[in-house]
């Protein structure tokens, strides 16, 4: 049930994921100066698939994130659309960040810990910003349709 209903947001945030890890990889390949031998058409293809991944690794734990707040929510009686969507975007946000506080933790660096935060809660920022009104669209679509019209 939370499948389908909630799906289509999950799907997103692995979409949006994907493609801001590319813009960003791209971006940091254009900002910063090669090095010697790192020229050319297949370095930046490299980079671009590289930062898809990493990007959409982030966005599938924080939409698995997302499934599970959501399916632990709305398991018992109805809820109201605005605490679907700030539950979804705190579950989505939680797992985004997650995947880097644990990198940062195995990076092992204690002097890197601001940079591992900071990007953390961009990606937190960013999957919420993504799920919250993804969340209360679903949830409205799926408060609107009647089981006759199912």
């Amino acid at each position: 049930m939370v499948l389908t209903r909630y799906g289509g947001v999950a799907g997103l945030l692995i979409l949006i994921g994907t493609l801001v890890g590319a813009a960003l990889f791209l971006l940091m390949h254009v900002v910063m100066p090669p090095d010697r031998g790192e020229e050319g058409v297949a370095l930046t293809v490299f980079m671009a698939i590289f930062g898809g991944a990493i990007g959409a690794g982030t966005a599938f734990v924080a939409a698995l994130a997302f499934l599970l707040s959501m399916l632990a929510w709305t398991r018992g009686g109805h809820r109201s659309v605005g605490s679907r969507a700030v539950i979804g975007g705190s579950g989505a946000a939680a797992g985004a960040a997650l995947v880097w506080v644990c990198v940062g933790i195995a990076w092992n660096s204690p002097y890197a810990r601001h940079v591992w935060g900071a990007i953390a809660g961009f990606c937190a920022l960013l999957a919420a910003i993504v799920a919250v009104p993804a969340t209360a669209r679903a949830a409205r679509r799926a408060d609107s349709v009647t089981p006759a019209t199912v």
